[in-house]
């Protein structure tokens, strides 16, 4: 039941039971990074920057690129890589609805466009900057290029976006906990994310 007291099926879910201000609602109340910010940061807030950063003719799917979250919750990126092949239909499926219903090329549900992409990238090295504990960036690009190396390895299919947004976890747990518990197993981390990430560059440029 959304707060306009509309039902939303999440299994057939119609463009008609699709309202603005539920969205706004529910994007309103759910914070970025699963509540892991120093204060309180919507989804909202970060759909409406990045409305504001978009060239006009994307500006609604910039605004909308994280609406079916209104409907599913905003679940962290590392739980998304765990039941990807559960979860990313489902979002997908209502993100169709969602932009058939606000006149959004249905095709961007599956794959936003590069320009939007960029934005939501750009805000979140932003918001991972300013929201969570801070994070070296040399540190992040490190443990992007170790995961980017794993994901290949595995062959597991992790977008570019999801990968970034790993590194930065990652990253700020690294920092986050264990520099302010003493470099005890800190030095031993930060060494294997070296080594991996040079290895990873040694092999490229061979």
């Amino acid at each position: 039941m959304a707060p306009s007291g509309v039902e939303f099926d999440l299994l057939k879910p119609d463009p008609a039971t699709v309202h603005i201000g539920d969205i706004a609602h529910h994007l309103s109340q759910i914070c970025r990074f699963t509540g892991a910010t120093r204060v309180h940061y919507s989804v909202a807030q970060h759909s409406v920057h990045a409305c504001d950063l978009a060239p006009p003719e994307f500006k609604l799917a910039a605004l909308l690129h994280d609406a079916a979250e209104a409907y599913v919750g905003d679940v962290s990126s590392p739980v998304k890589a765990l039941i990807g092949t559960a979860y990313v239909p489902l979002e997908q499926r209502i993100a169709r609805v969602i932009f058939e219903r606000f006149g959004v090329p249905v095709l961007f549900a599956r794959k936003l466009p590069m320009v939007v992409k960029r934005i939501d990238l750009t805000m979140l090295e932003w918001e991972q900057r300013d929201l969570l504990p801070e994070t070296p960036g040399w540190l992040t690009t490190l443990i992007y290029m170790l995961v980017v190396a794993t994901n290949k390895k595995l062959g597991l299919e992790i977008s570019d976006e999801m990968l970034m947004t790993l590194a930065g976890l990652l990253g700020g747990y690294i920092v986050g906990e264990s520099y302010t518990k003493g470099k005890t197993g800190t030095e031993g981390m930060i060494s294997t994310v070296v080594e991996a990430a040079m290895k990873k560059l040694d092999k490229s440029k061979a």
